[in-house]
């Protein structure tokens, strides 16, 4: 699952759905697809980002996740 960070197949003809979670220990945001898991990113928070207020925190895991994706999938 590390190395397979695809999960199914993306059809850029229909909508896609975030799912985000953050906490004081980590982040976490799942991207959607006709109610099927296409990818997702998880990452630990250092001592500065559990600082951060709830919607901070919301905000930045959906950053993170968008960088990461596009870094995936545009080498």
């Amino acid at each position: 699952m590390i190395n397979a960070l695809i999960l199914s197949l993306l059809d850029f003809q229909k909508v896609f759905e975030i799912e985000c979670d953050a906490s004081n220990v980590g982040i976490c945001v799942i991207l959607n697809q006709n109610s099927k898991h296409i990818t997702f990113y998880c990452e630990k928070l250092i001592d500065s980002g559990r600082k951060y207020s709830v919607y901070d925190k919301d905000f930045y895991v959906i950053v993170c996740a968008l960088g990461h994706w596009y870094q995936y999938l545009h080498p």
